[in-house]
């Protein structure tokens, strides 16, 4: 998608001046706009992007959807523009973030749980969230599925992280999900400054317990 698209009606709909937050890394179906206070993400329309809708109405993360504009062809997400850098750029500008090992897990626990919450709330509320018995008797969890380092944030003047990009998020089979997890928190952890993530063993371990962790806290649902 051009980077510029929507671009004009962002500015007449919500009548301010933004500019473009472009990922040159991400291969976008949308277009992204900061102001001074908020965010606003543009959508070509369709169905997908309606149910993304609803999982932000639902989402009682700090990432709020504010307002919504729509028309033939596109929809406007408004939202809250949360504060400090992706640890992408602090990456690319050679800053460290040092973070304590049990920060993070939970940090990193607490949206695994709160996504999968969302989903179980608009399961509850919307057709399209229904999902089919599962074979195996696993159940499954509502998930999120890219913890690049574009995606979320992290303060300094405050010492807090925050998530940024909810996309793309769905329900995965439990025994899945116990796989991919393990990738996900390790992507995640290897952005930080932790001693001993050089050692495969050490990551394992770590990945072992975020796994038991959560498997322990998240109820069987589906």
């Amino acid at each position: 998608m051009n980077k510029d698209y929507g671009k004009n009606i962002v500015q007449d709909v919500f009548k301010t001046e933004v500019n473009s937050v472009y990922k040159d890394n991400f291969a976008s179906s949308r277009a992204v706009y900061s102001d001074s206070n908020f965010i606003y993400k543009v959508f070509r329309k369709e169905a997908s992007v309606d149910q993304f809708k609803k999982f932000l109405q639902n989402y009682q993360g700090d990432l709020k959807l504010l307002a919504t504009h729509e028309n033939n062809d596109l929809v406007i997400f408004k939202m809250n523009k949360l504060p400090g850098e992706t640890i992408l750029l602090r990456h690319e500008n050679k800053k460290k973030t040092s973070i304590d090992l049990p920060v993070l897990m939970s940090w990193f626990k607490q949206q695994v749980h709160e996504i999968h919450n969302t989903g179980i709330r608009c399961y509850n509320k919307y057709d399209e969230y229904k999902i089919k018995n599962n074979p195996n008797g696993d159940g499954f969890i509502f998930t999120f599925c890219d913890w690049t380092n574009g995606n979320f944030l992290y303060n300094e003047s405050d010492g807090k992280m925050y998530l940024v990009d909810l996309e793309p998020v769905n329900w995965i089979p439990r025994n899945i999900w116990s796989c991919i997890v393990r990738d996900h928190f390790s992507t995640f952890i290897k952005n930080f400054d932790i001693k001993g993530l050089e050692d495969p063993k050490y990551v394992s371990h770590l990945e072992d317990l975020i796994v038991e962790q959560l498997s322990e806290e998240i109820a069987l649902f589906g």
